[in-house]
Formats: structure tokens, C-alpha cells, sequence
């Protein structure tokens, strides 16, 4: 099957990917699907995630309260397509040939996905940060699909995105962190959070964001957790791993554990 692009995506767009580092496209993925991932995710019990060999999954512990309500404080759920089996429905065709076209690849597959809880009420911030520092590849052609299932905006913790040229992005120097859930973040880029653009979304809204985009939020100050799945996409041809990030990354992530 032939995917016609321009039926969801112009080539004017694949240019503000390019100038900007991201990309939000508006209904792109069904809201009745959104809602299938919510109810099934209200099923998922703590028991069955800790039980699970599945990945780091991880819990914020300091809540005051941890219930079914806010599916006992959890916030990142790792390889969710095993709890969450409605995911694999936006995990398509459409989805994966939208994110070649913007990577200029023809190789590109899924290669992993999470569900992200912004839990409310409680002071957990996004720092800011380049997934590429993570992903530490040598020739980073890769993105995140961060797929809205739930209203969000900078109030209810939203993401936000520093606009930037990906040609000219470098992977910078990532200082270790003591924020649960993230190892490393740029002290120089959270100094200038409000110029980051903070998108106002709605369930079934994708934003693409490239691997060296920097990205962060605020805490949620809603009364209401912020849900949304992060699938991500990496080109084949492009897996080889820069030593030098490799080396930084281990050192930041010894450091997070320690804690």
C-alpha cells in the first residue's frame, strides 16, 4: 500500500519540522481510540505492573495519596502495548510513513512506546533535555510521535518545545539530575523556559518532535492527571552509538541511581 502523503502532511510542513524541530498536527489519530487506551489503562493494577519484566517503569512515591484515581502514582509506563493493548492501533501505517517522511528514511521502524502520566497536584517537572542524549546514536535520525489522550496545555504540565533548526542542533552537555524519571538535563536551557512554545493540545493531537529537540514541562497544577503515549521511531541505518554520549549518559545514570 501507497501512502499519499500530502493527504496529511505538505511538504510546508515537513519544512517547519525542520526549521522548528517539531511538528503538531491536529485529529490525526482517532478519539475513540484515545478513550479504548484510558479504560484500558484504568484496569492496569500496580501488582501486574511491578510484577512485569517489561522495563523501568517508574512510580512517584512521594504522593500524598496513591489510588486507582491516579493509577497509584505511576508516570512512566514502559512497553505499555503489553497493558494497554489498544495502542497497537495508532502504532499504523499512517503513523510510521508520516515519521519516515519527516526523517527523509525509508528504513524506519517503532521502536518502543510508553504511556506518560503527568500526575497532578505535586511538584514533578520535566527538565529540559534532548532525547538524543538517551538514545545516544552517532547519526540521530529519530523521533518521538507524543500522542495526546488527554486535554493538556504549559498549566496541566503540557510539553513544551524550544524551536530550533535541526540541521544545526548539537547534542549538548547534559548535567545529572535528581528528578525522578530523568538522569540528565541542560541547566542553561531550563534557564530560559518561557521562550520554549507550549502547545495547547487535544486527545487524538500528535506532536513530532525530533530526537535533538529540546523539550520540558512544568509540573501539573491541574486537579487532573495528563496522559498521552510516546512512541518512538528510529531509522535502521542509524543505529550506531556515538562513544562520547555513551560515555555521559552511563556517568549521569550511575549518578540519578545513587540518589
Amino acid at each position: 500500500m501507497i501512502v499519499d502523503y500530502s493527504r496529511y502532511l505538505s511538504e510546508k510542513e515537513k519544512e517547519t519540522f525542520y526549521e522548528k524541530g517539531f511538528l503538531h498536527k491536529k485529529n490525526l489519530i482517532n478519539q475513540k481510540i484515545c478513550e479504548e487506551i484510558l479504560n484500558e489503562l484504568n484496569q492496569v493494577s500496580e501488582e501486574k505492573v511491578l510484577n512485569s519484566n517489561t522495563g523501568n517503569s517508574t512510580y512517584l512515591r512521594n504522593l500524598k495519596q496513591k489510588n486507582e484515581k491516579n493509577y497509584f502514582g505511576l508516570s512512566y509506563l514502559m512497553n505499555s502495548s503489553i497493558f494497554c493493548n489498544s495502542i497497537k492501533k495508532i502504532m499504523h501505517l499512517k503513523l510510521l510513513s508520516l515519521s519516515s517522511f519527516l526523517l527523509d528514511r525509508d528504513d524506519c521502524y517503532f521502536s518502543d512506546n510508553e504511556l506518560h502520566i503527568r500526575q497532578p497536584e505535586i511538584n514533578h517537572p520535566i527538565p529540559s533535555h534532548q532525547d538524543n542524549f538517551y538514545f545516544r546514536l552517532k547519526n540521530p535520525k529519530a523521533l518521538t510521535c507524543y500522542i495526546f489522550l488527554t486535554k493538556q496545555n504549559r498549566e496541566s504540565g503540557g510539553l513544551g518545545f524550544l524551536p530550533s533548526n535541526i540541521s544545526k542542533n548539537k547534542v549538548e552537555s547534559h548535567s545529572p539530575s535528581n528528578i525522578v524519571g530523568f538522569s540528565s538535563y541542560v541547566k542553561e536551557r531550563e534557564a530560559i523556559k518561557d521562550k520554549f512554545e507550549y502547545p495547547n493540545t487535544s486527545p487524538g493531537d500528535v506532536i513530532f518532535h525530533h530526537c535533538t529537540t529540546f523539550h520540558r514541562a512544568d509540573s501539573n497544577k491541574s486537579k487532573y492527571p495528563s496522559i498521552a503515549a510516546s512512541i518512538r521511531v528510529f531509522s535502521y541505518g542509524c543505529l550506531e552509538k556515538d562513544k562520547n554520549l555513551e560515555k555521559r549518559y552511563l556517568k549521569n545514570l550511575k549518578f540519578n541511581k545513587s540518589i
